[in-house]
């Protein structure tokens, strides 16, 4: 009896599994039936509006308008947003200030460019404001919402996001740029903001090469568009020293040098955008106990009236594929302390008015033997 009952057993055992077997041979896969292809309307020119502008309604599937909706599916976009200018948070107070004062509150209105950011309009509170963009500066709803959908700068299939999405002609080129950084002020007779109009009258703009082809590049083909425009500074210079050696006697005659700074890479002048931002180019010695003392120092900038219509009186800055040259000549007195010291070359981003904008572009130290 015992034998008979494991016969039964192993009979059972079998037979399931033979029946789970012919199941698998015979049961057809489903496979997903892939989303018709249909290609979503193209958008109106969204940047020929002039600033502050209204996003308007939530795309449909778009929980807010806030950079933090779109972080889960565009990491290492917002990512690199956050690390760039455009998240400039706040207007600060000299900058609050500043527009007050001149009474023309342009400025502000490339800082914080959508009317969602201000809780008034021209005295009377504005219905739309939401304090939560005011925050986030040149945020992601300042290039990608208009009128109820997300616009993107590359066709999309139907299906295939959760929002509604619109193509815009506009967003990818430079000319969606040109809204915030090129600005003629009313009667003036050149532009206070020109960066469009230096690209423009480039090379790279003959060739054409965009302004995101440098500032939102891509790493590799596989990879997303940086939006950190920023992430280039210092770049597309190349700063270079000429001398016919590294080392200078006390009390002999002077090392003479040339510094050359070239535009190697901007499609626009260096520095560019606010016409008060200035680069500093500096050298100076740095001896055996670490005192560095400036012997160097030329300005790259503009120079503006004090009143309307805020004319460019004086510009020193560096056009695309120019150069500036200065010689340097070097002399120590007889007193200087024999050794190694360091021939310091350095670019600094300077706002003057602003302490904390203060930057270093570029800095090389040369080895500099002293007899």
């Amino acid at each position: 009896m015992r034998n008979l009952f494991l016969v039964l057993i192993s009979i059972s055992v079998l037979s399931a599994f033979g029946s789970t077997q012919s199941k698998s041979k015979t049961t057809p896969l489903v496979e997903e039936t892939p989303p018709s292809v249909q290609m979503i309307p193209i958008a109106v020119d969204a940047f020929s509006t002039p600033l502050p502008l209204s996003i308007g309604p939530l795309p449909a599937g778009l929980a807010n308008a806030s950079f933090q909706a779109c972080a889960a599916c565009h990491t290492s976009q917002v990512s690199s947003w956050q690390e760039g200018a455009h998240n400039s948070g706040p207007p600060s107070n000299l900058l609050l200030e500043a527009s007050i004062e001149s009474s023309d509150p342009t400025c502000l209105y490339c800082h914080l460019p959508l009317s969602e950011q201000y809780p008034s309009a021209n005295g009377t509170p504005a219905s739309n404001f939401q304090p939560t963009l005011h925050l986030e500066g040149v945020t992601c709803a300042t290039c990608h919402l208009r009128d109820g959908v997300v616009i993107s700068s590359k066709p999309h299939e139907v299906g295939r996001s959760p929002h509604a999405l619109a193509t815009s002609p506009t967003l990818g080129t430079s000319k969606s740029c040109a809204t915030c950084h090129q600005y003629t002020s009313p009667g003036a007779a050149t532009p206070l903001y020109d960066t469009y109009g230096e690209w423009s009258r480039s090379e790279y703009a003959t060739a054409g090469i965009s302004c995101q082809d440098c500032h939102m590049h891509k790493e590799s083909e596989w990879s997303h568009s940086s939006h950190n425009p920023t992430a280039q500074t210092g770049t597309g210079v190349s700063l270079l020293l000429s001398a016919t050696s590294l080392s200078i006697t006390r009390g002999g005659p002077p090392l003479d040098t040339i510094i050359v700074l070239q535009n190697t890479g901007a499609g626009h002048a260096i520095p560019t955008a606010s016409p008060y931002k200035r680069w500093v180019v500096m050298g100076s010695i740095m001896g055996p106990k670490g005192v560095n003392e400036l012997l160097f120092s030329q300005t790259l900038g503009q120079t503006v009236s004090q009143q309307a219509p805020w004319q460019i009186l004086e510009d020193t800055r560096i056009g695309p594929q120019e150069e500036r040259r200065w010689a340097w000549n070097i002399a120590l007195p007889i007193t200087a302390k024999s050794g190694t010291y360091a021939l310091v070359l350095e670019i600094q981003e300077q706002h003057p008015g602003d302490p904390n904008g203060h930057q270093t572009i570029l800095s090389q130290r040369y080895p500099l033997r002293v007899d």
